[in-house]
Formats: C-alpha cells, structure tokens, sequence
C-alpha cells in the first residue's frame, strides 16, 4: 500500500528555505540561488554563478509530525573531465538539532561537464523523487531537509505523511561566510560535513554560505551583495584564489580589500566583521618558479602579511584578524588530499577549530 502525502504548497516551501534569500520562482518551480539575480550581468566568469547556484548551506525549516518527507526535483550536478559521473554526488539529509537522521544519495539527473577546450556539455535530466525518514517523535517536531552541498537544485514539489509548516525564525546570530572553495566544500562528505555548517551548528548560529568554489575574488558585487544582507558576523576568508590563480599583485589587492571592506561597512556600520586568511597549502605557500621575478606577485606568506596589515590600519575596533593557519595549518597538512583543498576529515577540523575560537572571540558582540 502507497504512502498517503500531503503537499505542500508553494508558499510554504519558499517560506521554510533557508541558507539563502533568493529564490527564483520559475513555472514548476522553486530555485535557491546564493547571489541576487541582478549580479549575473556583472560576473565576467559564467563560473561565478554556476557556483552560486549550487546550494551548499541551504536548507528546509519546517515543522512536522511527518516520519518520511518526499521530495521532487531537478538537479544539476558539474563536474570536470577528470571527474567520474559517481563524483560530486547529490546528497540530501534530514537532521534534528544538528544530527543527520537519513540521506538520499543522487548519481543521476543533470550532469554538466567542463572539457579541456572550455565547453559546458550537459547530458541527463528530468525530475527525480527524493525519500527521506525525518525522526520526527511528535507534532511540531523541527527538522532540517539539507540540500546536496555540490549541486544545483530546483524544488518541483514536497509532500510527506503528515502536514508540513515552514518554522518560525528562532533569532539565532545572523552569520554571513564569504570565501573559496574551501568554503564551498565539495569534499566534504555531505552537506552537514561543509565546515561552516558545521561551525554553525556547533555555535548554533544561522549561516548564509557565500563560498564560491574559485571565485572569492573580491568581487565588488559580491561585497554589496553581504552589504544589504541582515547579519551580527560576517566572515571573509579571502585570498588563496587571487594567490593560486595570479588575478591581482600587491599594488590592486590592497586597495580591492579595503574597497570591498568599505562597501560591507556601508550597510553594516557597527557589525563584527573578520577578515580570515588563507589556510595551510601545499600548493601555494610559494612562488611558482614563472611569476618568481613579477613585482608584487603574491603568495601565501605575503598574503596573510597584508590582510594583517589592512585590518590593524583601519581605525575599526570592530574588524578583526584570524590567521587561516589557526584554522588549518603546516601540522595538518595530510588532511589536504590534492595539497590545497581538505579531506572531509580536514573540513571538520576547520569547523570545530572555527567554532572553539568564535567562542573565546569578542565577535560577535564586539
């Protein structure tokens, strides 16, 4: 005998999504992205939004007596050519107070790939039903439906046993996290195993995850993006992407810092703000040998000294420095599986090293 569901309606499910603000309405439809649409215009990389669509940190806050809650949607998963199609799998969990109930893991759907020339291929599709046991134990009970942290989806519909109510915001500490694909995580073993999730469940705080694999490049779109966005912290973890992919030298990224900082200060005059650098790499601690003569080329170590120095250069009692290396440093090295980007045990690392130091820190609150 089939399950008895209930649906949802619209106005509901775009009520209970959090993790994000904007949410495309399209014909069957409902899409989370993680930047506002007017920013597309402004990106010159297309993987600036491929990245921003995809829903790391986002996820459903509903009510519910429901044991089994059924989702329909599209996703879009990308991947490179050195990628198998079992990479970057699509994983949705429940969880209730931070601990995941069940997952739903996805190989099929849309899978767009990036080829050596540059080209975008897109083979797959169609809408795909997603069955998850929630642990609900009575009416009221509130569960989190996390979308898969390394996918693009779209909501076509929700259904479960028993009616579904999205849950009243609970005043948790707003936290906004911009950074690269160390942010992202598409490593991490599910999305409760990004490291900001993981910080915010430990410090209980609300995340909006602006961690664009590649693309934390002081983009001035991205810095009035946080600047309208509510929050009591905002976090940048800036620096390796300019680094590893010689976008700026010292004479552009000082003043981009500063400009971006600026712009954020303009919609949030008193909000703790922490600029984050880099984390421990294998990869980029130096010079490649090519760009060794170029003046002002960065790296890592010069880095780090020049976030330093911007944050205790401004007159802002409310700014504040966390070397990266605190995070994940030389010590740790082995939890970077390429020599850049952390295994899933390297992600938690981060998240619970986060979480231990936000607690000692005089931010937020500052």
């Amino acid at each position: 005998m089939s399950e008895r569901l209930i649906a949802a309606d619209r106005a509901t499910i775009a009520a209970a999504i959090r993790g994000t603000t904007f949410v495309t309405e399209t014909a069957d439809a409902l899409v989370p992205h993680r930047l506002p649409e007017w920013t597309r215009a402004q990106a010159a990389d297309p993987f600036v939004h491929r990245f921003a669509d995809q829903s790391t940190g986002v996820f459903l806050d509903i009510e519910t007596a429901a044991d089994v809650v059924v989702l329909d949607v599209r996703i879009d998963r990308f991947l490179s050519h050195l990628h198998t199609p079992d990479d970057r799998r699509a994983i949705f969990a429940t969880s209730i107070e931070g601990q995941e109930i069940d997952r739903a893991v996805l190989t099929d759907g849309t899978v767009t790939t990036h080829r050596p020339d540059g080209t975008l291929t897109s083979t797959g599709g169609g809408i795909l039903r997603v069955r998850l046991r929630t642990g609900a134990a009575s009416e009221g009970s509130r569960i989190r439906i996390w979308m898969p942290h390394a996918a693009a989806v779209e909501l076509v519909g929700v259904a479960a046993t028993a009616e579904l109510r999205a849950a009243e915001p609970d005043g948790r500490t707003r936290w906004i996290h911009h950074g690269s694909s160390i942010s992202h995580c598409f490593e991490a073993d599910g999305p409760l195993g990004t490291w900001p999730t993981i910080a915010s469940l430990g410090l209980g705080w609300d995340l909006t995850n602006l961690g664009f694999s590649g693309q934390a490049m002081l983009d001035p779109f991205v810095a009035r993006t946080i600047r309208d966005l509510p929050a009591d912290v905002i976090t940048l973890k800036i620096g390796i992407n300019i680094a590893s992919a010689d976008t700026m030298r010292e004479r552009t990224f000082v003043p981009a810092v500063h400009g971006f900082l600026d712009t954020i200060r303009d919609g949030h005059p008193e909000t703790p703000i922490v600029l984050i650098s880099p984390i421990h790499s294998t990869l980029n601690e130096a010079h490649d040998a090519p760009r060794q003569a170029a003046a002002g080329a960065l790296d890592l170590p010069l880095v780090r000294r020049l976030l330093e120095r911007a944050v205790s250069g401004r007159a802002d009692a409310r700014l504040h420095y966390l070397d990266g290396r605190a995070l994940l440093g030389p010590e740790d090295a082995e939890r970077l599986h390429d020599g850049l980007h952390p295994d899933p045990q390297g992600y938690r690392l981060i998240g619970e090293r986060f979480a231990a130091i936000a607690r000692r820190a005089p931010w937020p609150g500052s």
